[in-house]
């Protein structure tokens, strides 16, 4: 029996889906992510090499056997450089007989539509903005990494809000009560625990996940909260503004935008309101949600 493989490498997680050739699934596994410039080579090889072995021995399969495709969608994936060092990796992890390489935006986009041309708007620990044109990202705005970019994301939602908090206790803006929010999510009680955890390791995860406060139906009535989240909305529809005039898709035809990432679970304060604002700007675009999981759609394209 041929085995194929789809893996995605995301900041967040990395997921490894194993099907035969007809599609069906043997064996799913999720582990830490794996963003390959969030981390060292060596590091990113081992969250990789562990999700995989992992996802072999839930079905008592050898870790060795040779794959016939595998189809690996890495999050930060773009230069030829990249591309080399990701092969290199991949050789010393895997035995497969075709590997193909591509960034995470065609898994997500993969994962919505059956489509090969389209828009998808990644919102998760990290944000970018793409164009496909037969299955290839030809344009993007974002995905520049939580330093130079990622503007629509949860990590710089969880960022400013953070510093928000601080200016609110520092006294140098008005106390709105935001730091409670933070305490109780945290389940901490001081700013000495904030500040060990924060500077700590695993500390883009940590403060990516604050954005699970936009989807909570206490907190995301703060006013604060609101705010940045629609900061969040505005740095992504510009994005795609941006992406839509490079693309330059016909204003007579539909095309499918998928909109992919946890932190589009804030229906109310995200999700929505960035919706509204792409129909109304382009409306030939049919927005939706993913039906599948990015590692499912690799998986398929593995087997395509």
């Amino acid at each position: 029996m041929s085995l194929f493989l789809g893996i995605d490498c995301g900041g967040t997680k990395t997921e490894v889906v194993i099907c035969d050739k007809s599609g069906k699934e043997i064996a799913t596994k999720i582990g830490p992510g794996s963003n390959i410039h969030n981390s060292t080579p060596e590091k990113f090889k081992s969250n990789v090499a562990k999700v995989i072995n992992a996802a072999f021995k839930a079905k008592e399969l050898d870790p060795k056997r040779p794959i016939k495709t595998a189809c690996i969608g890495v999050a930060g994936f773009d230069s030829k450089e990249d591309r080399q060092l990701l092969q290199q990796l991949f050789s010393s992890v895997l035995t497969v007989n075709k590997l193909l390489l591509v960034n995470d935006g065609v898994i997500a986009f993969k994962s919505g539509s059956p489509a090969t041309d389209g828009i998808v708007i990644i919102s998760s620990t990290g944000s970018g903005v793409y164009s496909l044109h037969q299955n290839e990202i030809k344009h993007k705005a974002g995905d520049w990494g939580y330093l130079l970019g990622d503007q629509g994301s949860a990590y710089a939602f969880g960022k400013n809000l953070l510093q928000a908090a601080v200016k609110e206790y520092d006294g140098r803006s008005q106390s709105t009560g935001l730091i409670d929010h933070v305490f109780n999510f945290f389940q901490i009680n001081s700013f000495a625990n904030l500040q060990q955890m924060i500077y700590g390791t695993n500390s883009i995860k940590q403060i990516a996940s604050l954005g699970e406060l936009a989807s909570d139906p206490v907190a995301n009535k703060h006013s604060v909260i609101q705010q940045l989240a629609a900061k969040t909305v505005d740095e992504l529809f510009v994005s795609y503004k941006s992406v839509v005039a490079k693309a330059n898709f016909p204003e007579d035809k539909p095309f499918p935008v998928i909109l992919s990432g946890g932190f589009f679970q804030a229906k109310d304060l995200i999700a929505t309101p960035l919706i509204n604002k792409i129909e109304s700007y382009t409306p030939q675009a049919e927005t939706t949600f993913p039906h599948q999981t990015p590692a499912q759609a690799a998986a398929k394209l593995a087997i395509a």
